[in-house]
Parts: structure tokens; C-alpha cells; sequence
């Protein structure tokens, strides 16, 4: 079967959730890339730039400042991450070997930026929300690289957040156990309730 495209109009790697769990930065540089899936073009100028062999519908990670330039995305300004797990090592190269220095960036968001300063979120939970972000968008593996066109995995903050995560630079409190969830957490100790009394009676015996 032939892989499914990703559609002409612009997929941003930000999704909605970015602005609950991320830092202000993080979600800066998320907002300014785009997802996209190969065309035969992109996979001549990826020849052209030396850059390892892709296939046609490999999905991809651009800047969307160059994507719009009459020669695209070029150099560090694109990338083909090999997995999904691959995309946050992938934006974070583009963050230090791109974005900064983007000659394609509107000046009032080079601005923006440096007023974000460089904080970022926990990278363990970075890792995690990655991947689970990547699903959200209908991204998958396959041996051809990424594709599109799985049906999207809701968010679910299970997946990434890690019980002694801390979020810096972040202006929304960080997320709180619901009731339900503090219930399910006590029933294991509560079913233990008994148990040091049972070893004391056998003690005594």
C-alpha cells in the first residue's frame, strides 16, 4: 500500500498541550517548526546536501522561516529523524545549530527568544513527551524512517510525567493528582493495613 502524505497545508510539531507541560522556550522552538512528509524534491536536495539517503513520504522536521524561502529549507534548516524517538535529539541540534541564528527569522521573534532566555523543561520528561506528541500528530515508525497516517494517540500525561518531575520557567502550577487517582494510589496501603498485626500474633505464638 502506499504511504499516506501528510496534507499540503502547514503541520506544526507544537501541538495544544506544549503550552500545560513545557517551558516557554521548549514551546518557542516547537511553534517554529513544521512537520512534513518528503516529496521526490526533498529528497534530491537531501541528496544534494549530502545529507543520509530518504525516501519518498519519510517524514521530516523543517524550519518554517526557510520553508517559505524560493530555495526552502536547506542545511541545518531540515531534518529526517530516523524515529520518533529521534525527533527530540533532532530539535534540540536544530535549537543550537539553527533557530538562533536563522537568517530567515523575523526580527520581533529573534527578540522574543531572547527574552525566553535558554530554560527548558526536565529532558527526561522531554524525551517521553516527545514521542507521545509525535503519536498525537499520527507520526509512526516503520524501516523506512517516520510516516504518516496512524490514527492519532490522545495525550495522556501518564505517558511522560514523572513523579518528581519539576517544570521550570513555566507560569502554570504544576499538575495536580485528581482524587481519584490519590484513592487508587492509597488502596495498596490500605490493603496492607493488616499485615503487621498478622506477624506479631505469629510472633506470639
Amino acid at each position: 500500500s502506499t504511504p499516506s502524505q501528510l496534507k499540503p497545508e502547514r503541520i506544526l510539531l507544537a501541538i495544544p498541550e506544549d503550552k500545560e507541560w513545557l517551558s516557554d522556550m521548549d514551546c518557542f522552538v516547537r511553534q517554529n517548526i513544521e512537520v512534513f512528509s518528503a516529496t521526490t524534491r526533498d529528497v534530491a536536495v537531501a541528496e544534494a546536501d549530502r545529507k543520509y539517503p530518504i525516501k519518498p513520504y519519510q517524514v521530516g522536521i523543517r524550519c518554517i522561516h526557510c520553508a517559505l524561502t524560493a530555495e526552502g529549507a536547506r542545511g541545518t534548516a531540515v531534518s529526517y529523524p530516523y524515529s520518533i524517538s529521534g525527533i527530540y535529539e533532532s530539535v534540540r541540534e536544530f535549537q543550537r545549530m539553527h533557530l538562533e541564528n536563522c537568517s530567515n527569522l523575523p526580527a520581533d521573534m529573534r527578540a522574543h527568544s531572547q527574552k525566553l532566555g535558554g530554560a527548558s523543561s526536565l529532558s527526561s520528561v522531554l524525551r517521553r513527551y516527545y514521542v507521545q506528541s509525535a503519536r498525537a500528530l499520527g507520526l509512526f515508525d516503520t524501516a523506512q524512517g517516520i510516516q504518516a497516517g496512524a490514527d492519532p494517540v490522545p495525550m495522556s500525561p501518564a505517558g511522560f510525567q514523572s513523579p518528581t518531575a519539576t517544570f521550570r520557567n513555566l507560569s502554570l502550577p504544576s499538575p495536580q493528582i485528581s482524587d481519584s487517582a490519590q484513592r487508587k494510589r492509597k488502596a495498596p496501603e490500605d490493603e496492607d493495613d493488616g499485615k503487621p498485626e498478622a506477624k506479631r500474633q505469629d510472633m506470639d505464638l
